[in-house]
């Protein structure tokens, strides 16, 4: 009896263990990419990764809890660069405590925080320093007529001696036709090779994408009918844009991160040889 008592208590064990692993498991690449979620379109696992993640008010509160922390920690340190969007601390708690558990490797640069009203937010860019290198000038759109409620913002970044400009920006859901127009116009500007990851809010109620201008010079990496957010609806909300679909291509829409935003975590390649 005793017995089999401890072979049900050490099943129930293993049981609860591949749970957990299987909630922490991050990314898929490589070979392992048949196993991820559907939407996934032309990752080889081959080339370096850049995330972005609106993390939903990333904060103190979330980074003390345990399990939270665990899942976006392993989300990080499985990508090559990663950006988090809505970050929420005046404190500089959160940007240590991650800094604390990420592998040495990993670097991170907080932007300002921005936003007209007393709700501000940041973005963290978090890069594997044997991958990627980041270097000054890192800078916000100017925007003398008070288009946008949090400006994109510019890192300049390299890899393998190729270099670029990495934007990130969280468009207002309320004004998001005008941020979006204003935002394409400046892109199409870019001579320099660029790719934009953000959540633009492009989609469904706030925007309708079938309107976006046709700039030949900029290619929506992340299409429409992609499912950006957890809710019911499906919505691209999240969107990667570039000037050079030859060195930025494919795209993943991760089915992870649901204990901490309402968004999925979304990803691209830079195909450097």
């Amino acid at each position: 009896m005793k017995k089999l008592v401890f072979f049900i208590l050490i099943l129930g064990l293993f049981s609860t263990l591949t749970t957990y692993e299987e909630v922490l498991t991050p990314f898929l690449t490589g070979s392992q990419l048949a196993d991820a979620p559907p939407q996934v379109q032309g990752l080889t696992g081959e080339h370096p990764t850049i995330m972005m993640y609106n993390t939903q008010t990333l904060g103190r509160a979330k980074v003390s809890n345990r399990t939270e922390l665990d899942i976006l920690v392993g989300l990080i340190e499985n990508q090559d660069f990663s950006i988090l969007q809505e970050v929420r601390d005046v404190t500089n708690t959160t940007r240590q405590t991650l800094r604390q558990e990420l592998h040495k490797e990993y670097e991170i640069h907080e932007s300002e925080r921005r936003g007209r009203t007393a709700y501000k937010e940041s973005m963290f860019f978090i890069w594997n320093t044997s991958v990627f290198s980041v270097s000054e000038p890192r800078y916000y759109f100017e925007d003398p007529t008070d288009i946008y409620e949090r400006e994109p913002y510019v890192v300049n970044v390299t890899h393998n001696g190729t270099w670029f400009y990495l934007v990130s920006t969280h468009v207002q859901p309320r004004n998001a036709e005008e941020e979006i127009e204003a935002l394409l116009q400046t892109l199409s500007t870019y001579t320099d090779p660029y790719v934009l990851l953000g959540d633009l809010n492009a989609d469904c109620s706030y925007y309708d994408p079938s309107q976006k201008p046709t700039i030949e010079t900029v290619t929506w990496i992340l299409p429409t009918g992609a499912d950006t957010t957890v809710s019911d609806r499906t919505c691209a909300y999240d969107r990667i844009i570039t000037n050079n679909n030859s060195l930025f291509n494919g795209y993943a829409v991760y089915d992870k991160g649901q204990q901490i935003s309402d968004h999925y975590p979304i990803a691209t390649q830079v195909t450097v040889s």
